[in-house]
């Protein structure tokens, strides 16, 4: 796979992530998604060192560990009638971008031959 063909995969998860994570209006992880999916296209219209996928593979990779990282966040709404946590229809959808997202950004740091 060339590194084309991996930003653009990078770039169609964050889309993905950005798209479904601005349906929840308490998350505050949307910011830094939108930022890395702007760094994402701007590498691929402007060019890029292996310097520049390494920072930006970093840069998403750095969320996804330690207390209160993205790997807690769970999309669910609380439903104060009922005292639960009701998850949105787009968990599922979610929980695969999440690992997709993840596994794109570490991809762009394994070097290929």
């Amino acid at each position: 796979m060339t590194r084309e063909e991996q930003i653009r995969l990078l770039i169609d998860s964050l889309r993905g992530m950005v798209s479904l994570l601005e349906r929840d209006s308490s998350c505050g992880w949307v910011r830094h998604f939108k930022m890395s999916l702007d760094e994402a296209i701007d590498l691929s219209i402007n060019g890029w060192n292996e310097r520049d996928l390494a920072a930006l593979s970093s840069s998403i990779r750095s969320v996804y560990a330690g207390m209160g990282s993205f790997n807690d966040y769970f999309p669910a709404r609380y439903d104060p009638a009922t005292g639960r946590y009701a998850s949105f229809p787009w968990a599922d959808q979610f929980d695969r971008l999440r690992a997709s997202t993840f596994n794109q950004a570490v991809a762009l740091v394994v070097r290929t031959k």
